[in-house]
């Protein structure tokens, strides 16, 4: 194993053959996924106009927890099977209704994924070479890596 790409593909069987049904979305489930914000947001307009402040407020924390944990993450990685297009419209207007911009959350959240994935592949690599002993230092608090200075 000399990358992470490797070690993923012995470490952990594809996700087609352990779950399928995880790979499929149906156009009801799909449906359903992307108009939960929009509920919940009516929802909370519904019990503020009441003042019905705690029910307001729990709609307000259903609404950031179905987005920002869930619906927006797949609308960022954009696994819904939807266009382009209309994947992008989705996450700009779910993102607005929680005051936060999805154009932002995609780029920290790639940023992020790509950093980890490069980590990752670096942890992976031989430390050694066989030729010129020491060539790469991944890590300053591996014991097996050394001070390297």
């Amino acid at each position: 194993m000399n990358n992470a790409q490797d070690l993923i593909e012995h470490a952990l069987p594809e996700l087609p053959k352990l779950a399928p049904e995880l790979t499929r979305i149906t156009r009801g489930q799909r449906i359903f996924t992307l108009s939960l914000p929009f509920f919940f947001t009516a929802a909370y307009f519904f019990f503020a106009a009441l003042r019905w402040w705690p029910l307001a407020v729990l709609s307000l924390i259903a609404l950031s927890f179905v987005t920002y944990g869930s619906i927006s993450h797949d609308l960022v990685h954009r696994n819904l099977g939807l266009r382009r297009s209309v994947n992008d419209l989705f996450l700009s207007l779910i993102e607005l209704l929680a005051l936060r911009s999805g154009h932002a959350y995609r780029a920290a959240h790639l940023h992020t994924t790509l950093a980890s994935l490069i980590a990752m592949t670096l942890k992976a690599l031989p430390q050694e070479c066989l030729c010129c002993g020491p060539c790469l230092r991944v890590s300053s608090s591996n014991p097996k890596s050394g001070s390297g200075r």
